[in-house]
This record gives structure tokens, sequence and C-alpha cells, in this order.
């Protein structure tokens, strides 16, 4: 259920109410016979809230608040008999709460659209297993993650042919953990530092263009002693009118060959490399 309303001076008010319900039954049958049948059902409640004002006909500022909550097996409909996995159905669901504050600018004749935003996150009902050799496991659900944040955006036209989009994000994310040894460790496969930067210049039948992206470094584990390494890429691109209605482009991603991992899993224990550098031609054809 959501509702706007106007008022004077303010651009919109958007409050809003989710209620969900939700039934996930599993069954397994693993290869030595066994079987596992499990069952979750339950009704969770979110909202969210945002003001928007209007400061100037090119510019406002907005603040936001929201909420959300993540029951067992929402990921993959997977739920596990594990007393303290977030997948057991006698597990409450995990929650989210974030607030933002941010504001959007139309510059040089609208051409140029500039944005940011501050924001944080903190997500409750996190598991902290107390004692994993006991039988049943002893655990809790009074760890949580806490994310803060600031993001900044450029996009539109800085001259007449040659058109700009770039964004940057500063985030800080933490364990909020019952154990020494992990709390106030960085969130795993967080970078702080991210972001690109593209250009192209357009010429009556040519466009030349180029890009940055970078990514700080992450770690892997909890406990922050895994880590993969920052890395930069750049990527060009040109693109011909050959006529009114074929086009030709080309695309080079990774002009300098860099090597970087894409993404881990299995705690580390495998990564996926980044593509090398690379070329794409492609014709696109109009009627």
């Amino acid at each position: 259920v959501t509702h706007e309303c106007l008022m004077r001076g303010v651009a919109a008010v958007k409050p809003g109410l989710r209620v969900e319900r939700y039934d996930t039954t599993f069954h397994a049958v693993a290869l030595a016979g066994a079987v596992t049948d499990l069952e979750a059902a339950d009704t969770i409640y979110s909202g969210k809230a945002a003001l928007l004002y209007q400061l100037t006909p090119a510019g406002n500022v907005y603040v936001s608040y929201g909420s959300a909550a993540t029951p067992p097996g929402s990921a993959n409909f997977a739920l596990s008999a594990q007393p303290n996995n977030a997948n057991n159905p006698n597990v409450d669901p995990q929650t989210s709460r974030n607030l933002e504050l941010g504001s959007k600018w139309e510059l040089f004749g609208r051409r140029l659209s500039a944005t940011a935003a501050l924001f944080e996150t903190r997500n409750s009902n996190v598991i902290y297993t107390v004692d994993a050799a006991a039988v049943p496991p002893i655990f809790n659900q009074d760890d949580a993650q806490r994310l803060r944040g600031v993001t900044v955006g450029l996009v539109g036209q800085i001259a007449a042919r040659w058109n700009v989009t770039a964004n940057v994000a500063l985030l800080d994310g933490r364990q909020r953990s019952q154990g020494p040894a992990l709390d106030g460790r960085r969130l795993i496969l967080l970078p702080r530092w991210s972001g690109s930067a593209w250009g192209t210049y357009a010429a009556p039948r040519l466009t030349l263009g180029g890009g940055l992206r970078f990514q700080d470094r992450t770690f892997v584990n909890a406990a922050n002693t895994i880590v993969t390494p920052a890395y930069y890429l750049v990527d060009a691109l040109a693109s011909y009118a050959v006529t009114p209605h074929i086009m030709l482009r080309a695309n080079i991603f990774n002009l300098t060959d860099a090597r970087y991992i894409r993404s881990v899993n299995n705690n580390g224990g495998r990564y996926n490399p980044g593509l090398s550098r690379s070329l794409l031609v492609t014709t696109q054809i109009g009627f």
C-alpha cells in the first residue's frame, strides 16, 4: 500500500507499507537415501517513507527510510536443518533498515545532471554461533551489520559533442559481532572505493569513447585475512556510420590487459579471473 501527497514547498511525501505472507516447503533426498522435509511459514512487515523537497527548479533534496525482512529460504528456496543456519525454519527473519539523504541538480541549462547521497544500512537478527561443537549448537541472533556510504554521480553533456558519465562510491561496512575477533571487521566482498568514468566524443559520422573502471581491494573472509587486490580497467569504443542505416562499432575491454579477480566463492578457495583484453565488433542496421 503506497500513498503520495503534495504539500506546500514539498514536492512529494511517499509513505508505504508492505505485508507479505510466505510458505516454503523443502524436500531433499541424499545419495544415501536420507530424506529431509522442512517447512517455513510466517507473515513479515516492511515499510518505506520518503520526503522530496524542491529547493529550486533545478535542484532538490530528499530523505528516505525503508525496511525489509529476509525470511529463511528466500535466496534459493533451500531450507536447512542446521539449527544455527539462517535458512533454518525456526530462526527469525533477518531485518534491514536504510536511511538515506540525497540531492539532485540539473546544471548548465539541464545538460548535466549531478547526484549525491549519504546513507546508512543496518542488518539485524544476524546469527552468532557461541559454540558450534555443542549438540545442538549454542547460538543467538544478536549480531548485526552496519554499512555507511557516500555516492556521487555525474551524467550529461559537458560540450556540444562530448558526453560523460561518472560515479564514485565510498563504502564502510562493519560487522557488529559478539565475537571480539570479528567485531568491527569489514564486511566481506565490500570494496571501500569503487566507481567508473566514461566519455564519448561524437563527430558527424565517427564516435570515439573511453573510460575507466576501478574497485578497491576486498576481504574474502570475516577475519579479513584473505584479500582480493584492487584493480583498474580501461575500456575504449569506436563507432562509424557507414550509411544513415548501417553502423559499425568496436569495443575494446580491458585495454591494458590487467589481471584481476572478478569474483570469489568457497570462502576464498576458488576465484574467477577477470576477462583479459578482448575486442567485440558489432554491426547495427536500422530500417
